[in-house]
């Protein structure tokens, strides 16, 4: 699967950048499929998710993004506070509980 990483979260990025065109693909194929990758090659991604996550968060905390931040915490944690720092959730929300954390 590594030789193919760095295409696939190029397609990943330039779908996310759609955003707000009138052909922009739908948010949550596009989360579900980086969710399902990070839980599929886990630290393999640490490097390319920096500038993914700068792209994910201007969507918008929807169910999609709020489950692929969350597979990412868990499956990457040295995400974590990337994904903290940027995280619009108000604190004491249950998103936010779940984002501050990591599995066990």
């Amino acid at each position: 699967m590594r030789p193919y990483l760095d295409d696939v979260v190029k397609n990943i990025k330039d779908h996310l950048r759609q955003r707000g065109k009138k052909t922009a693909p739908l948010e949550g194929p596009i989360f579900q499929c980086l969710a399902m990758l990070t839980t599929s090659v886990g630290p393999m991604l640490t490097s390319s998710m920096h500038e993914v996550l700068d792209i994910m968060f201007p969507w918008g905390i929807s169910d999609a993004l709020y489950h692929a931040l969350t597979t990412i915490a868990n499956h990457i944690p040295p995400l974590l506070p990337a994904i903290q720092s940027q995280s619009p959730v108000s604190s004491g929300t249950k998103r936010s509980e779940l984002i501050c954390r990591t599995s066990t």
